[in-house]
């Protein structure tokens, strides 16, 4: 089986030495018949971690275009062929949940697939994972919180799953996957990447109601904070965060928790001041930093807490100013 499956990832590397008069035919011909055999397989082989993780890295051959912009890979397959690799490297990821190599291998292989796709809207993978590969994917965080590709290729498909996709954020949220995204962005504090996926998947999930008021319960709102402030720098996570931290707010206020309650240090209401030096030219992003300030600002705690930041009257004057609907009357406090 391992030469056979050496074979096929020659086949699938073949593909690329074709010149530019090679037809899309030659090509899909070429491509189906290797697919063919790796999927096979996985499926004779499912058990077997060695032979299935070899199996998931000649797909990989198809995930990644060597040609200069060429669109050979699984991407380029009708939407049929990319149900069937989903389905199969699922399946192997559940056949074989304590493997991190294969998950790891398996992971980035989802990743790559998403990532090729030209809609990020509708992405292929969005269409080709269910609930199996949705809860597939969390419970491979859940088993390896300390992988850190595990974890940001996780947290980066379920950013892309819950995208606009109101079905996908609740099975997300069946599967347990608000905890998983969690212990990710807590645990890797200082990799940027890990905690812009986790950022942007609260945010998105954060959207629904129910699944607002659950980050909330889980410790997310202390999490956000932690991440916006060691990365206010970055504006994807800067973004993410506060938009974030809005709609638990909103959360606080629909199931009557009272905000004097949230005592918030110097160091993360400090980054709130810092997105408003930042990032005033965008409007959403200072409305929602307006919003949590005005709630945090019912406890005397947090008030302090704001006379101390440098210029902070200064900054929400000019939030003030800019964006009289939604920062008014901030500096009265």
């Amino acid at each position: 089986a391992e030469t056979t499956t050496m074979n096929a990832l020659s086949q699938l590397s073949q593909i690329y030495l074709y010149e530019t008069d090679a037809t899309d035919e030659d090509m899909a011909e070429h491509m189906h018949a290797a697919l063919e055999k790796v999927l096979s397989l996985i499926d004779k082989n499912h058990n077997n971690v060695p032979i299935v993780t070899l199996c998931v890295r000649a797909l990989m051959a198809f995930t990644v275009s060597t040609d200069g912009g060429k669109n050979v890979n699984i991407e380029a397959c009708n939407l049929v062929i990319v149900y069937e690799v989903v389905d199969y490297v699922v399946k192997a990821m559940n056949a074989n949940p304590n493997s991190c190599e294969l998950l790891r291998y398996s992971m980035k292989l989802l990743r790559n697939i998403d990532i090729a796709s030209p809609d990020t809207a509708n992405t292929k993978i969005v269409q080709a994972c269910d609930f199996s590969g949705i809860s597939r994917i969390i419970g491979s965080m859940y088993a390896h919180p300390q992988c850190k590709i595990i974890q940001d290729d996780g947290c980066a498909l379920l950013l892309s799953l819950c995208n606009d996709d109101v079905s996908n954020r609740r099975m997300v949220d069946e599967s347990f996957g608000v905890t998983a995204i969690l212990i990710a962005l807590d645990t890797f504090r200082s990799n940027e990447s890990v905690q812009e996926h986790a950022c942007g998947a609260l945010q998105s999930l954060s959207k629904q109601e129910n699944i607002s008021e659950g980050i909330l319960s889980n410790g997310g709102l202390k999490s956000l904070f932690v991440s916006l402030s060691e990365h206010v720098q970055c504006q994807s996570i800067a973004r993410q965060a506060c938009l974030t931290l809005y709609n638990l707010f909103l959360a606080k206020d629909r199931i009557g928790e009272k905000s004097e309650e949230t005592k918030i240090d110097d160091v993360h209401i400090g980054a709130l001041f810092v997105v408003l030096e930042r990032y005033m030219e965008s409007e959403d992003v200072i409305s929602c930093v307006c919003y949590v300030l005005r709630q945090l600002a019912e406890s005397e705690f947090n008030v302090e807490v704001m006379r101390r930041q440098q210029n902070a009257a200064m900054l929400l004057g000019r939030a003030a100013e800019t964006y009289p609907a939604s920062c008014k009357d901030l500096t009265d406090s």
